[in-house]
């Protein structure tokens, strides 16, 4: 009994890992990721050399190739329709802020046309990327919802186990003593013979 219910337990474990942890971490990395991403492109707005911009801007490509792995990761795993259709959301909002946001305003750095760049981040970046946030948001909570529901199971299935040692000893122990007494009686009945 006692194995089945730490068998079980680290199943649980287990599952809130792979489950909910694994994913929040990797949506977490493609937020963090995104923000360097905007902020790389507010950095090349002030008063930096070329040079700088042009290597911000191949950090911006690295980091947008890496948001693209991750999210195929994380979207190979997506089961749940209302967990798609929140991915869903979130893709239609990065899809928007790199075509009219970051793509425009990279462009422009990379031409040294750092007048359009600063209007594309003012009009377009800094609103788009405000709903990639907001369309995060929500599967970030999913997952915590998974692992919140994961660790009731779990603790319901350990509850479960618990009573059932406690009602197994209640039984077990009245019938050792019977078989006990009996025992004993028997015993030394023989012996007084």
């Amino acid at each position: 009994m006692g194995l089945y219910g730490i068998a079980k337990g680290n199943e649980g474990l287990k599952a809130v890992y792979e489950e909910s942890t694994v994913p929040a971490g990797q949506l977490a990395e493609v937020m963090r990721l995104s923000q360097k991403n905007a902020l790389l492109v507010a950095t090349s707005l002030t008063n930096v050399p070329p040079e700088a911009i042009q290597k911000y801007m191949t950090q911006v490509d690295a980091n947008s190739t890496e948001i693209s792995r991750i999210w195929a990761v994380y979207l190979s795993k997506v089961r749940q329709p209302a967990e798609m259709a929140l991915a869903k959301t979130f893709v239609d909002a990065r899809t928007e802020f790199a075509e009219q946001g970051l793509r425009p305003a990279t462009k422009a750095l990379r031409d040294s046309n750092i007048s359009e760049a600063q209007t594309v981040f003012s009009g377009k970046m800094e609103p788009l990327f405000a709903k990639v946030e907001l369309s995060l948001e929500p599967l970030l909570q999913y997952e915590l919802d998974k692992a919140q529901s994961s660790y009731s199971a779990s603790v319901a299935l350990g509850n479960l186990i618990f009573w059932i040692a406690v009602g197994s000893l209640a039984v077990a122990l009245p019938v050792a003593a019977f078989a006990s007494v009996v025992l004993i009686r028997n015993l030394s009945r023989a012996l007084n013979r």
